[in-house]
């Protein structure tokens, strides 16, 4: 099945669709290994129990620190695109809707 390692460790890298993991593709990549399949609700529960558990901000923080955000931009954003690059690696972003590879966007 996956006997070789791969490249990448993203879904995309383990020959499923999209870049970031969510409990769907976790569920996926469970059935390609193991042939069993799970829930999203259930893929959830057992990432719980193994303290995992899904991480996004509720809103944006009130108490932001311009010069933090000002080094962050300037001094750490670009280390780690660099690190990235001599890695071969790339860096995603999402927001709590999250991407998909086939995703179609548009003007609403």
């Amino acid at each position: 099945m996956l006997s070789d390692r791969p490249s990448s460790i993203t879904p995309s890298g383990l020959g499923l669709s999209g870049q970031l993991w969510a409990r769907a593709l976790i569920g996926e990549l469970i059935f390609k290994l193991y042939g069993i399949r799970f829930t999203e609700p259930g893929v959830g529960k057992y990432l719980k129990r193994w303290g995992l558990t899904f991480q996004r901000p509720n809103k944006r923080a009130v108490e932001q620190d311009p010069e933090a955000v000002r080094f962050r931009h300037e001094e750490t954003w670009p280390e780690i695109r660099a690190e990235a690059k001599a890695e071969n690696g790339e860096v995603l972003f999402a927001d709590q809707v999250g991407i998909r590879s086939d995703q179609v966007t548009g003007c609403t």
